[in-house]
């Protein structure tokens, strides 16, 4: 993925994600199957055939959902990836909720020179 493709699937995926509450963001699991998931599990949700469908299989990068995995997991910042910026307070991220963390390294992405 070159970097013109990256900061537009940063705009994507920030322009999903801003809007769901921090309430409703897990920290290592794709979803609870109910009403909340990880930074990776919403995106897939929402850009899904059924944006309401909270399942394993619809949330989960793991096998079913080759392509998104292959794109998003390939984003990065100071060596950080999505799914560990979501999961992980640390140095360069130390937003207190998964939220803030994925909002700032989806922003990092867009604003690179």
């Amino acid at each position: 993925m070159n970097k013109k493709q990256e900061i537009k699937l940063a705009k994507k995926a920030l322009d999903l994600l801003k809007p769901i509450k921090p309430k409703n963001w897990l920290i290592g699991n794709f979803t609870n199957e109910i009403d909340s998931c990880c930074a990776i599990g919403h995106f897939l949700r929402l850009t899904s055939d059924d944006p309401n469908d909270y399942s394993d299989y619809n949330c989960s990068d793991l096998g079913f959902n080759a392509k998104a995995k292959s794109s998003l997991r390939q984003l990065s910042v100071k060596n950080w990836g999505l799914a560990g910026v979501n999961n992980t307070e640390s140095k360069e991220f130390k937003q207190k909720t998964p939220k803030a963390r994925v909002m700032s390294f989806l922003k990092q992405i867009i604003n690179q020179k």
